[in-house]
């Protein structure tokens, strides 16, 4: 038995003063980096130094400083807590194995181990570490995410709640072009509203895994008029040119729905960010049974930094348009998830102040 291979940037610190049984560990601890102190005190010293150990391997019986006392003493510091321990070591009676639980310890292994069995504690031991910071990772990145949602959202509400008791007070005094004025401005709030509410509501069921994709065959054709005269309107009043690569026909074999949502967003975005006078312009190509399509814009790019945490839910970027459109950047991580569950990729390339070209892979129907 081995070192699972996801492990293999993990730091282990063995602690033991009998340099046979260093040995012992160096040659079956293979896969992962390794540290060694031969002293409790030498081994608080490497606890706290980086880069920390991942799990701790920690003998009892030493000259200065016993294993007990160290595993108290790591529990003790804040940098420290969360390492996990797993003694080895001669002692193997009841009131030892108790004591090294009470101490802190998370597994108790006596020598003569077996060397399946240790490899198997400590692939336990590092797997519920991994878990325990991925949950940790997840659970941080949602509330940041959610957070951001509300505070998006929040805005066209104010907006509406403004403009209609405005309307409410004032309908029999405002003129004409005024009221209408008013009226498109909720409209076009409230709009706002359901888009960012029903990206949540799909983000919430992909997350779930409640979100089933259903594949058919679709033309390629079809979903890029569909998308192009839904965002036509918002091309026009920016007076941006909006263009397609005109090639033959292609069939995908997708969910319409999704790849629909992913087009959408990616086409309202490059919109959003390219100025007045700008352009547009989708592509798409055959590669290795794909389609790669394209959406190349001519608008403000986006920064190394931002490109490479675009894709990222704890690294949300709500940044206004060129007009001052608002957003979550919801979208593109739904881009993200649709894409993949359709066994898709998606990526981006960017240049600040040349533009940005979004691209995502569907497979073609057979």
């Amino acid at each position: 038995m081995k070192i699972k291979e996801k492990f293999s940037e993990k730091l282990i610190l063995m602690v033991d003063d009998a340099p046979e049984n260093i040995e012992i560990l160096n040659g079956l601890l293979q896969g992962v980096k390794k540290k060694v102190a031969t002293s409790g005190e030498r081994a608080l010293e490497l606890a706290l130094m980086q880069p920390k150990p991942d799990l701790i391997l920690l003998d009892i019986i030493m000259p200065d400083m016993d294993g007990y006392s160290v595993c108290k003493i790591l529990r003790e510091k804040e940098e420290t807590a969360g390492i996990p321990v797993i003694f080895l070591t001669s002692k193997s009676s009841i009131d030892d194995v108790v004591k090294g639980f009470e101490v802190g310890g998370q597994d108790y292994v006596t020598k003569s181990f077996d060397a399946n069995e240790l490899i198997a504690r400590i692939n336990m031991q590092l797997e519920l570490q991994w878990q325990q910071e991925e949950l940790r990772m997840l659970n941080a990145s949602k509330d940041k995410f959610f957070s951001i949602v509300a505070h998006d959202i929040k805005n066209p509400f104010t907006a509406l709640q403004l403009s209609a008791g405005l309307v409410k007070r004032r309908y029999d005094t405002l003129p004409p072009e005024k009221l209408k004025n008013y009226i498109m401005e909720i409209a076009n709030n409230i709009e706002k509203v359901v888009t960012i509410s029903v990206n949540l509501l799909d983000w919430a069921r992909a997350q779930s895994g409640k979100l089933e994709v259903t594949p058919e065959s679709i033309s390629i054709s079809e979903i890029i008029e569909e998308n192009f005269g839904f965002v036509k309107t918002q091309a026009e009043n920016k007076k941006i040119t909006l263009s397609r690569e005109s090639i033959d026909d292609v069939s995908l074999y997708a969910d319409r729905a999704q790849i629909n949502t992913v087009l959408r967003n990616l086409l309202t975005n490059a919109l959003k960010f390219t100025h007045k006078g700008g352009s547009v312009k989708l592509e798409y190509k055959i590669e290795n049974k794909h389609c790669v399509i394209s959406v190349i814009d001519s608008g403000v790019g986006m920064t190394e930094e931002i490109r490479k945490s675009i894709f990222r839910i704890d690294a949300k970027h709500s940044t206004p348009g060129t007009s001052g459109e608002g957003g979550t950047g919801l979208g593109l991580l739904l881009c993200k998830e649709f894409v993949e569950k359709n066994k898709g990729k998606i990526g981006v390339s960017s240049t600040v102040d040349v533009g940005s070209t979004f691209w995502f892979t569907v497979p073609l129907a057979v």
